[in-house]
């Protein structure tokens, strides 16, 4: 259950001459964990389950795989099916964790197991095949009713697990004499135990184990097409969800740039110049003081024309940047800022008006010279 919190799919591996009911009826309704037990299964033999139609319900369906055997198979036989069974089950499921449980009692020399005539090199085959999937993998004992056979293929199974490379042969120790001959390390298969699993029971296993494998296929495609479907739904949703943020943004930049330059100076408190918040209106009070210069003289000629335009478009730039620096700086920064645009804009207009103020001005002093000659 612990590793169900950590790891999403959860392989059980039983290897145990019984049928591994409890897992089995702990997982048969989810889809984290897929269980496969190779066992004995027959009339009269605990537990009674394990038959290979119980492939799992509702959501562990095809999540559960029993392999049943008859007595008296062997290490070719059983080795054979496991490593086909699990390699297509890994592909299809996928685990991110494996469990294997190494029950003893498949060994030919147990009294009380179904049997079975395996070795200790079958049962640590079959943990290497487990263990070359390369995934966190979690070894458990399990049955034994033979002790010396037992204690000798667990330490067989470690020293694979660990890389090490062991002495045949026993070494000298109390419980040496507990060990038959020829005291190896490994056990050995029983040549008068009969096989029961002919080529027609292994047949019938293998073509039940194929359909398993298309049901479990189709699952497989089946969860995959979901998933598709789920990924490019969120996906979609992260596409609209940008697509409506860079929106907002736009219109937030839109309605920014189109703040009157009244309004903005309003909002910011400060108090304008006439001249700097009415710019659809030329300021020419500095042309009255002139001198032969007047607002209706400079208005009747194209130059009037002309300053009438450049000093109303002049306004106009002043107040657009007095408007942004009046919204971004405080209140005294402000007051500043459109101090400086009035001065500016004074210069501005005496620059502009001067070639005419001094053409007005060469005008009347010529009328003022004819008219001392007419005089004389």
């Amino acid at each position: 259950m612990r590793l169900c919190e950590r790891f999403d799919r959860v392989m059980y591996v039983d290897l145990d001459v019984h049928h591994g009911d409890g897992v089995e009826k702990a997982f048969y309704y989810t889809e984290e964990v897929f269980t496969l037990s190779l066992h004995r299964y027959g009339p009269g033999f605990f537990p009674g389950s394990g038959s290979i139609r119980n492939l799992g319900a509702g959501d562990g369906v095809c999540r559960n795989l029993n392999i049943p055997f008859k007595e008296g198979v062997t290490d070719r036989q059983y080795l054979s099916v496991f490593q086909k069974v699990f390699k297509s089950i890994c592909q299809r499921f996928r685990p991110r964790a494996l469990v294997v449980q190494c029950g003893c009692d498949t060994l030919a020399q147990d009294p009380l197991g179904g049997r079975f005539n395996l070795t200790s090199k079958g049962i640590g085959a079959c943990v290497m095949t487990v263990a070359r999937e390369n995934l966190p993998t979690l070894v458990l004992g399990g049955g034994g009713y033979y002790p010396s056979g037992t204690a000798r293929c667990w330490t067989y199974i470690t020293s694979l697990l660990a890389r090490l490379k062991l002495n045949p042969q026993l070494p000298d120790h109390p419980s040496y004499v507990e060990h038959p001959p020829p005291f190896s390390l490994h056990t050995s298969p029983l040549s008068t135990r009969p096989n029961l699993n002919h080529k027609e029971h292994l047949a019938k296993v293998a073509a039940d184990i194929k359909m398993f494998l298309l049901k479990m296929e189709l699952r497989a495609r089946r969860d995959g097409d979901e998933e598709h479907r789920a990924c490019a739904a969120q996906s979609k949703r992260r596409q609209d969800k940008r697509a409506r943020e860079m929106a907002r943004k736009m219109n937030m930049t839109r309605s920014h740039n189109l703040v009157r330059p009244e309004a903005a100076t309003r909002e910011a408190g400060v108090n304008a110049p006439a001249s700097v918040l009415d710019s659809s209106k030329p300021n020419l009070g500095s042309l009255q003081g002139m001198e032969g210069v007047g607002p209706s003289s400079a208005l009747e000629s194209g130059d009037g024309l002309h300053l009438e335009a450049t000093i109303s478009a002049q306004n106009h730039e002043s107040c657009e940047s007095a408007a942004d620096r009046s919204v971004t700086g405080t209140n005294d920064e402000r007051r500043h800022t459109i101090e400086a645009v009035g001065e500016e804009l004074a210069r501005k207009e005496k620059k502009a008006v001067g070639p005419h103020n001094a053409a007005g001005r060469a005008h009347v002093s010529g009328q003022q010279q004819g008219g001392g000659r007419t005089a004389d």
